[in-house]
């Protein structure tokens, strides 16, 4: 379960109730509070995320979507971001057309099709710098950068620069 404090913190872990408030046991150390401070008890967040998904068994492609972005607020569930996206797939696979779950999932369309990763950032005018995605503004920088002689290369005047200072 989740015991939210009256100050905001939570903690995760197992309930049990005593004379005084309850106590908590999180990751081996038992933590005991008294009712004063204890603001709320909720399901943990993966009993929450195992609810969620009973509720949602046979349910619309935007049952799945609030799932997952449940799933990407909720700080304190493991692998969220994970969990997310397998919601995500879900709703795809119920609605392969569905444009919000395209774009949840990092799909754009270009030109009537769905593309991401690199084959969108190659239509969409990206080209590979040293590895890296760089967008067309800048890889058209980089070129002209290229073609114009005597362009300085700033890393390489201050790495002169502290040679020199150091000789």
């Amino acid at each position: 379960d989740m015991v939210v404090l009256t100050d905001g913190r939570r903690l995760v872990g197992t309930v049990t109730p005593t004379d005084t408030g309850l106590s908590i046991n999180v990751s081996g150390e038992r933590i005991d509070l008294a009712t004063d401070d204890i603001g709320e008890i909720l399901p943990s967040p993966e009993r929450a995320f195992q609810e969620h998904l009973g509720a949602a068994e046979g349910a619309a492609v935007d049952a799945w979507i609030d799932i997952a972005r449940w799933c990407l607020e909720e700080p304190l569930l493991a692998e969220g971001r994970r969990k997310a996206v397998l919601c995500l797939q879900v709703a795809q696979s119920l609605d392969p057309e569905d444009a919000e779950v395209r774009e949840l999932l990092g799909y754009q369309q270009v030109g009537g099709e769905w593309l991401r990763g690199e084959e969108l950032a190659i239509a969409t005018g990206s080209r590979k710098e040293k590895g890296k995605w760089v967008g067309k503004e800048a890889a058209e920088l980089e070129a002209v950068k290229q073609r114009v002689t005597g362009w300085p290369d700033l890393e390489s005047i201050a790495y002169r620069d502290a040679i020199r200072r150091v000789e």
